[in-house]
């Protein structure tokens, strides 16, 4: 399944999004043992990451997972445009 969502990331501040993961009936998937990742980059080809989401699942048979970059990680990302990937793992 694939979706798109534009995201503003705050240089030096923590970023949190709560994603809800559904079906194509719009109806809330089951994410109890799944596991997520996910990471930012300049261009989708680019070798170099500039930070690396983590992920807490917060309502697992609700569908919602929190992702995360801190602070200090945030802090390290260049200002400009940047593309992004989550994979459900």
């Amino acid at each position: 399944m694939a979706g798109s969502l534009d995201l503003t990331i705050e240089q030096g501040a923590t970023f949190e999004r709560s994603i809800t993961i559904k079906d194509s009936s719009n109806v809330a998937i089951n994410i109890s043992g799944s596991s997520f990742a996910g990471q930012v980059r300049k261009r989708h080809q680019s070798a170099t990451k500039e930070a690396d989401f983590d992920f807490t699942i917060t309502n697992a048979t609700g569908g919602v997972v929190k992702a995360t970059i801190t602070a200090a990680n945030t802090g390290n990302m260049t200002p400009g445009d940047f593309v992004y990937d989550i994979a459900w793992t």
